[in-house]
């Protein structure tokens, strides 16, 4: 499938940031510590390190293991790799985490939203578009090329239905929140984290790349990396032309400026995702035609149950004394 969106000796290298949640036996976080913090407020260099050493033996392309911005936090960042072998890597590494929890009395979560007023975890994908060893998306030094734009537009423009494809849980949508480091709004621009479609500093153009922020790791790495390449090549295929790139906190931006500038928000919960997506004639394309139905279906009876039949703590402290 991901063949037949690119070109003749065409491939696509995604670099992804996967972040999750070291926790306690109780269930709360494995330490107080915060983003790059170290010994002894940060208790878990030695899990950090024998992740590092284990992902490196299972000739996983890890870049660093480090504590990132909630306590019990850590970020895996593995470097760029061939799209389908990135996938097989992320799967592998999900369980190389949750192995090295279990033998440290610990558990893993990969969970968006495990706790609230905390940070959340994503899963920040740095795509780059080759043709041989040529990187498509650099013109010059900190200049992206056409082609990238293009890319970049392609991705904003199926940004709905991706959002249903990268944020596959209930629990995705209360990390998809204004003020928590997590993209909202349908936007791009360079060094913008406040944007959805990110484009991180460069000087040489054979590293240009482009950061799609939103997906979190519940969802399915093949799936996800699928849709989004199948997304941003429609916008290489169609010349698409991206919005002016924003350089504000789009956070910061009135209800009226958003609006003004044309700066839709994502979808905010998984039914919106799914409408988005069933609309979507691109990704749905990418998942297959076997594939496209059942996703629907398994999503929007998770989504039913959530909404019909379960019983949240919330509902029950809120509610309960009524």
């Amino acid at each position: 499938m991901l063949a037949e969106h690119l070109g003749k000796g065409q491939r696509i290298d995604i670099k992804p940031e996967l972040e999750f949640y070291f926790l306690s036996p109780d269930a709360g976080p494995a330490d107080d510590a915060g983003y790059l913090d170290v010994y002894p407020r940060d208790e878990m260099p030695q899990h950090m390190d024998r992740l590092y050493r284990t992902l490196k033996a299972m000739k996983i392309p890890v870049e660093r293991v480090h504590h990132e911005n909630g306590p019990g936090q850590v970020e895996a960042e593995l470097d760029f790799a061939p799209i389908l072998a990135q996938a097989d890597h992320l799967f592998a590494a999900k369980a190389a985490v949750r192995a090295i929890a279990h033998q440290a009395g610990l558990r893993a979560s990969f969970l968006p939203k495990p706790f609230a007023g905390i940070a959340g975890s994503g899963m920040h994908i740095h795509l780059r578009l080759f043709e041989g060893e040529r990187n498509l998306f650099g013109a010059g030094p900190g200049e992206l090329s056409e082609t990238a734009k293009h890319f970049a537009a392609g991705l904003l423009a199926h940004a709905p239905a991706l959002t249903a494809v990268c944020n596959p849980s209930v629990n995705s949508y209360k990390r998809l929140v204004p003020g928590q480091e997590a993209p909202v709004y349908i936007c791009w621009g360079e060094r913008n984290r406040s944007a959805l479609v990110r484009v991180p500093l460069f000087t040489d153009p054979a590293k240009a790349a482009i950061e799609f922020r939103s997906p979190d790791a519940t969802a399915n790495f093949y799936l996800a990396l699928a849709a989004l390449v199948s997304a941003g090549m429609d916008g290489v295929r169609r010349k698409a032309a991206p919005p002016e790139p924003r350089s504000e906190d789009v956070y910061a931006l009135s209800p009226a400026d958003l609006e003004r500038l044309g700066i839709a928000p994502l979808p905010g919960n998984l039914g919106e995702a799914l409408d988005a997506l069933e609309r979507d004639e691109v990704v749905l394309e990418a998942l297959g035609e076997q594939v496209a139905p059942r996703f629907l279906d398994l999503h929007r009876a998770a989504w039913d149950e959530y909404l019909h039949q379960a019983v949240t703590d919330w509902e029950l402290e809120a509610y309960g004394e009524l």
